[in-house]
């Protein structure tokens, strides 16, 4: 799938300038090997057949979005663009958990 970033800052997280995103360096790279996973796969059976990922639908006020699991508290949030074929993916953002 391909994958885009609705704000364009989150896309440092894959270049030499992630330290301007002010993560955690273990979440950056976290990040990076997950949005290479999405890159690999084909749809989104493929995310829901690797329970590593954590990936599931998002519920209340994120209605309509997806979350993968970066670590027990940093979620990667993404949506999903059907109308593209292949299906593309938009990187919502980087969030902790919790907050």
């Amino acid at each position: 799938m391909k994958v885009r970033y609705v704000d364009k800052k989150h896309s440092l997280v894959e270049t030499d300038q992630a330290h301007k995103l002010r993560l955690p360096v273990d979440i950056v790279q976290a990040a990076r090997r997950k949005i290479r996973i999405l890159r690999r796969a084909a749809d989104e059976r493929d995310l829901y057949a690797m329970k590593s990922l954590h990936y599931e639908k998002l519920v209340g006020d994120r209605n309509g979005q997806r979350s993968i699991k970066l670590n027990d508290q940093w979620r990667l949030i993404l949506s999903i663009d059907r109308d593209c074929d292949p299906l593309e993916i938009d990187i919502v953002e980087i969030s902790k958990h919790y907050e």
